[in-house]
């Protein structure tokens, strides 16, 4: 049993090599190359990008928001700008619950895999 695992610490430690020099070539520091456990670490990295995403996206909802307002109001009557902007708020609002899934999605995933690598 102990051949076989230091057999399987002598295979590892090329891919770790070769996954620490990949590291610092996209631009992850990496202090030591052989360890292969860059100081930025993917899962963080990554979760700050959907994070943004997010807020970007949840901005874009808010301006439509706006928009079906100003048409609702100035519509004057006319039952097709009304219907025009009853439409993009329900596609809006259909939107914007997709965005809270996928960030709800995301964030388990995120932490399914930080908790599984020991990020």
């Amino acid at each position: 049993m102990i051949p076989v695992l230091a057999l399987a610490q002598d295979t590892l430690d090329p891919i770790k090599r070769g996954l620490g020099e990949t590291g610092q070539e996209a631009g992850f520091r990496v202090p030591d190359a052989k360890s292969a456990v860059p100081e930025t670490q993917f899962i963080p990295f990554i979760g700050k990008y959907v994070g943004g995403l997010s807020i970007m996206l949840g901005s874009f909802y808010l301006v439509l928001m706006i928009y079906v307002g100003y048409t609702w109001m100035t519509a004057r009557g006319n039952d097709e700008q009304v219907e025009k902007a009853k439409k993009v708020a329900v596609n809006a609002t259909i939107a914007l619950g997709v965005l809270f899934l996928a960030r709800i999605v995301a964030l388990f995933v995120l932490e399914f895999f930080g908790a599984a690598t020991g990020n």
